[in-house]
């Protein structure tokens, strides 16, 4: 079965491209490669949506089953992987932003070692959320790694 990049790690690579060419084309490779994926395995027959339902996702999956086909094998992989997905962020989405800002706060009233894993996930906490606190929260770490440099 063919391999392809999930839509949790098509937006995180769109989320840390910013300003960076690199990163820019790095996300727009993958891109091209997951939309000429849909557009091969998708069609009027097998609708592709962006936000699919449950049940879209099981009738999929049973079709897989049935027939054993790669190309419904491929379509049931790219729309469990959308839902879930999708699911993640709507459970977990706003609460990770939350439990990352606050570890990152209590390291540094804690006064404890930052290391680069702290910058990463301030880095991705801001542009996530770029709110002033959060700004504020990157500029301290990177600052601090810095200094300890």
């Amino acid at each position: 079965m063919t391999e392809f990049t999930g839509a949790a790690k098509l937006e995180e690579l769109k989320l840390m491209s910013g300003g960076n060419p690199e990163k820019i084309a790095k996300y727009v490779a993958e891109k091209h490669a997951y939309d000429s994926l849909v557009t091969t395995y998708f069609s009027d027959e097998f609708p592709f949506a962006e936000r699919p339902n449950e049940q879209y996702v099981v009738e999929l999956g049973q079709k897989a089953e049935e027939t054993g086909d790669d190309d419904d094998k491929i379509r049931y992989a790219i729309m469990k992987d959308r839902y879930e997905h999708n699911e993640s962020k709507r459970v977990n989405g706003r609460e990770d932003n939350l439990r990352s800002s606050m570890l990152l706060r209590q390291r540094l009233s804690s006064g404890a070692t930052l290391t680069n894993t702290d910058l990463r996930l301030s880095e991705r906490l801001t542009r996530a959320n770029p709110t002033v606190e959060n700004m504020v929260i990157y500029s301290t770490v990177r600052q601090q790694l810095n200094r300890e440099e």
